[in-house]
């Protein structure tokens, strides 16, 4: 009795089919890596979160000549070993408390300047003169505001105004200030506003070494400038300077000028 034999024939995988179980293959690696690296991430993400890294170890201050840097710090709420990222994400309110804090911050930007440390990077507006108000004398500052607070720590860099108020006059005067030589500035010690003639806005310049100079708000400027020359021109000599409609001298009496060298 005879056996039947069956024939197998090997079956041979298309070219199709390989295509398409490498990219099975590929589909499920990349699948898994993602899987892989978002675990990853989320396991830093959590260490990050309970490690002291997320907490604020400095804050420094930048840029604050005038304004003391503990009141900026006061003023921000910043303090150490709390979150960063709070901090980051109330960026803008910060910033503005600093701000309103004190008239003479001009600008804030708070900035991370390092994996835990805050900066603060303040400007100021520049304190140009000093106003007398009752025996008290109150900072001026550039942009024509006038502290409230006197102030007893005084520049002798800075001229002390007698009689001027907030206002035009005071806003031109200091307008015409910031172009005044250095030179010059430095000997000016004193400032009055002559208030019983407001509508010639004229001043009265007390200088260091013994002058006095005359001379309008809008001219103020143009003419002072030329101190020096007019110093030399006068071989020196202690007087006022009439500079309203012009250029004259008027020297003080001998007996004067005689108290002024004795002064010196």
């Amino acid at each position: 009795m005879g056996k039947n034999k069956k024939e197998y024939k090997k079956t041979e995988k298309s070219p199709e089919s390989s295509v398409i179980y490498l990219k099975n293959n590929k589909n499920r690696f990349l699948k898994w890596g993602l899987l892989v690296t978002l675990f990853t991430l989320i396991l830093l993400i959590s260490v990050y979160f309970i490690s002291p890294y997320r907490l604020v170890e400095n804050i420094y201050v930048t840029g604050a000549n005038e304004v003391y840097d503990q009141k900026i710090l006061d003023s921000s709420g910043l303090k150490s070993g709390e979150s960063i990222w709070e901090y980051y994400f109330d960026k803008s309110e910060i910033e503005e408390q600093v701000m309103n804090s004190d008239p003479q911050i001009k600008n804030v930007e708070l900035s991370l300047s390092g994996l835990q440390d805050y900066t603060l990077a303040v400007e100021e507006y520049e304190t140009v003169a000093y106003l007398t108000e009752e025996d008290k004398y109150k900072k001026i500052l550039e942009n024509g505001d006038i502290l409230t607070a006197s102030t007893a720590n005084m520049d002798a860099e800075y001229p002390i105004l007698h009689d001027f108020k907030k206002g035009r006059v005071l806003e031109q005067f200091l307008e015409e200030y910031k172009q005044v030589d250095k030179k010059v500035k430095d000997q000016i010690s004193e400032i009055e506003y002559m208030k019983n003639k407001p509508g010639k806005r004229l001043i009265y310049i007390f200088m260091n070494d013994g002058n006095e100079v005359l001379v309008t708000v809008p001219d103020f400027s143009e003419r002072l400038n030329y101190y020096q020359e007019m110093k030399g021109a006068v071989d020196k000599r202690k007087g006022l300077f009439d500079l309203e409609a012009g250029a004259y001298f008027k020297p003080f009496s001998d007996e004067e000028e005689n108290e002024e060298k004795n002064n010196e």
